[in-house]
């Protein structure tokens, strides 16, 4: 029970992006001689491995994340089998972290083996497996293969909104990247059409960061003057930059590069 009390506080730190007070929760979680794998389980251990190794990838710690979440994982996969839905999204997991470290030659093989496993475990149209057909979206688009990034990411936010509703959380996670993928390759039209449908209660629920309105603004206008409709996005952009930057929620990069295009004549 104080395993659970505190995997569940350190979660909900996770949830609310605060990874650096989760971090030592859950190092103390997993220190503690009370909770010991033997006394708890080696896979509820494993599953608080998983918690700790996904803070330290959003603190950018991936070579600290990385041994952490492939233990969990090769522990996970032993004792549940290699199809079992939790080996496998550890595994997505450990995938991740090589993507975010830019490692692309270890997190695609990874990512496509996931995804091929959870649908023919669990079938193609369940959640866990569109997800994943999102996840390995990221990874094919972000290392090269854009055409394939795009369609895996179509396949998702459309199964998830067909078979799990319209405002399926997942979905507009995927429908907000699909757009500006899209809008990168000068698909303007389409990506205003991802765009149009998308939800700030929904992507909130997905990412608690706040400022979802304003990212949501500042993807428009961007995508309006990038088409040649400067005049309708230009006002959009500049209010929606101004709002971020006071609540220091925006990505770097992607602040740089809404200001970049605000300067471009």
């Amino acid at each position: 029970m104080a395993a659970l009390i505190r995997s569940n506080i350190a979660d909900g730190l996770l949830r609310s992006d605060k990874a650096e007070e989760a971090i030592p929760l859950l190092q103390t979680l997993l220190a503690d001689p009370l909770l010991r794998p033997e006394r708890i389980g080696e896979s509820t251990v494993a599953g608080y491995r998983v918690m700790l190794a996904r803070a330290l990838r959003n603190m950018g710690r991936y070579a600290e994340a990385l041994p952490i979440a492939e233990a969990a994982a090769t522990t996970t996969e032993r004792i549940l089998g290699p199809d079992d839905y939790t080996t496998l999204v550890q595994m997505s997991l450990v995938a991740s972290i090589h993507d975010y470290a830019g490692d692309c030659a270890k997190a695609l093989p990874i990512a496509r083996t996931v995804r091929e496993r959870m649908a023919k475990r669990y079938g193609e149209e369940r959640q866990a497996t569109l997800i994943e057909t999102g996840n390995l979206g990221f990874k094919e688009y972000d290392c090269g293969n854009r055409d394939a990034g795009l369609t895996y990411l179509r396949l998702a936010e459309s199964g998830l909104r067909k078979h799990f509703g319209q405002d399926n959380v997942a979905a507009h996670s995927f429908r907000y990247a699909l757009a500006g993928n899209l809008a990168e390759q000068g698909r303007y039209a389409e990506a205003l059409e991802m765009v149009e449908g998308l939800s700030v209660p929904a992507l909130t629920a997905g990412d608690s960061t706040p400022g979802w309105e304003h990212r949501l603004q500042a993807l428009r206008g961007q995508i309006l003057m990038q088409s040649g409709r400067r005049a309708e996005g230009r006002p959009l952009l500049t209010s929606a930059v101004a709002s971020l930057t006071q609540l220091e929620v925006a990505d770097e990069e992607q602040l740089k590069s809404w200001q970049f295009l605000l300067q471009t004549p």
